[in-house]
């Protein structure tokens, strides 16, 4: 047995140990991450509740970090003075006000979870209601991606042949009109309050 096979064969015996994986996973590379578990579901290699679980758990658990540092920085009298300038005011009402488009915006572009949930931290943004907003969003599009590929992308991946490749591209062009929709939403909102 190679060392690949027994590793696979450990995870396949200890499902839960896969499902930590997944929730460690799922903090650094969200997207690849749910899609490996709706594959594994999919495979029986991992059971639904205990992919699901380990999806959210992670996200959540993920962001929650962020958010803690964000407050400990805060701290910071040299972070705290730079934060506290005009256009930063700006950003934490934009933060407030947006709380919905700024929690979309960090499932759809990379590297934004950090910023925006240290952001939410930092300015003290009630934690109660940046996760109620958090779950609801993780729910909607993780979940909604987990079940989609689950139920219909393992199994008609390869009854769309080549034109499969053309499905990927629709989707990624779809991610870029969002983050593009999100972006141009963004500074559109940012532009109208440094005029007034």
């Amino acid at each position: 047995m190679t060392v690949t096979e027994y590793v696979l064969s450990f995870l396949r015996d200890n499902p839960h140990i896969l499902g930590l994986l997944l929730a460690i996973a799922v903090v650094i590379l969200e997207d690849v991450t749910i899609i490996a578990a709706a594959v594994l579901s999919a495979s029986g290699e991992i059971s639904v509740p205990i992919a699901i679980i380990s999806l959210f758990g992670g996200i959540l658990i993920g962001e929650i970090f962020c958010y803690y540092l964000g407050r400990l920085a805060h701290r910071n009298s040299f972070l705290k003075k730079q934060m506290q300038r005009r256009g930063m005011s700006i950003a934490m009402k934009w933060l407030e006000n947006n709380l919905i488009w700024a929690v979309l915006a960090t499932r759809y572009v990379p590297g934004m979870r950090i910023a925006v949930y240290g952001a939410m931290g930092f300015y003290r943004l009630k934690i109660r209601v940046v996760m109620l907003t958090s779950l609801a969003v993780v729910f909607i599009w993780a979940g909604g991606l987990f079940f989609l590929i689950r139920e219909f992308g393992v199994q008609y991946w390869e009854d769309l042949g080549p034109a499969h490749w053309v499905v990927v591209l629709v989707f990624i062009l779809l991610l870029v009109l969002i983050y593009y929709g999100i972006q141009s939403r963004v500074r559109r909102v940012i532009d109208e309050k440094q005029k007034k």
